[in-house]
């Protein structure tokens, strides 16, 4: 059984002039373990999709199992509690709290878990050697490269071992360096485990997933897995 298994989704937004239809009938199957890149030009429905995967928007229509879970019957509080526990995100803009240490941002993701306060710490800096940031725990993000507040992105989307991590364009605000490394700690995070799930608009970050699948305007229009 797939851990993500997509039927028929469509998803509607209500513009103020006239509905916009942002994904048009996709299925697709992700397994456990796997690393997908998905692809598209903007407006092609890539965010979208992956807001519906990651629970963070419900879709107008189809049906979505998450895990065997149906994700459209499923109560928010119940999905919240899935998100907290089963999911990470890492966003382009990073999201890190400007007030806040690298060392308490990453604490962020194990408080929304609700996990023991016992072997926090431990649990935060050894994420952050992962990612290669334990020398900048107490740093505050401005005193971080842009390649760096990505990479503490990462590490609170991972430091509660989630079985998906989605990132949404998250090399899009990086220079080709810093961008390769972020890509790096994805694949990473793939050899251990975990699912990962990228939009990209990049193909060169896009040809090191496993598999590719391309959208067009709301539709999966091609599916494609990486020669090996």
């Amino acid at each position: 059984m797939a851990l993500i298994d997509l039927t028929d989704i469509e998803h509607l937004y209500s513009g103020a002039q006239k509905p916009v239809h942002a994904l048009r009938g996709v299925s697709l199957e992700i397994d456990a373990g796997e690393f997908v890149a998905i692809t598209g030009a903007s407006g092609s429905g890539k965010s979208t999709l992956l807001n519906i995967i990651g629970t963070l928007e419900r879709a107008s229509a189809g049906r979505y199992l998450f895990d065997g879970q149906r994700v459209e019957a499923t109560p928010e509080r119940k999905l919240a509690n899935l998100r907290a526990n089963k999911i990470g995100f890492v966003f382009q803009n990073f999201n890190l709290l400007d007030h806040l240490t690298v060392f308490d941002n990453i604490a962020l993701g194990l408080r929304y878990r609700r996990d023991p306060v016992a072997g926090r710490r431990e649990r935060i800096l050894s994420v952050l050697d992962r990612v290669g940031l334990a020398h900048r725990a107490d740093h505050l993000p401005r005193q971080l490269s842009g390649g760096q507040q990505q990479r503490c992105a990462i590490a609170r989307a991972i430091v509660g071992d989630p079985q998906v991590v989605l990132a949404d364009e998250p090399t899009g605000n990086l220079d080709s360096t810093n961008a390769g490394q972020v890509m790096g700690i994805l694949e990473d995070i793939n050899a251990q485990g975990a699912t990962v799930i990228v939009v990209t608009h990049a193909p060169s970050q896009a040809d090191r997933a496993g598999r590719i699948i391309e959208l067009h305007d709301g539709r999966v229009h091609m599916t494609r897995r990486r020669l090996t």
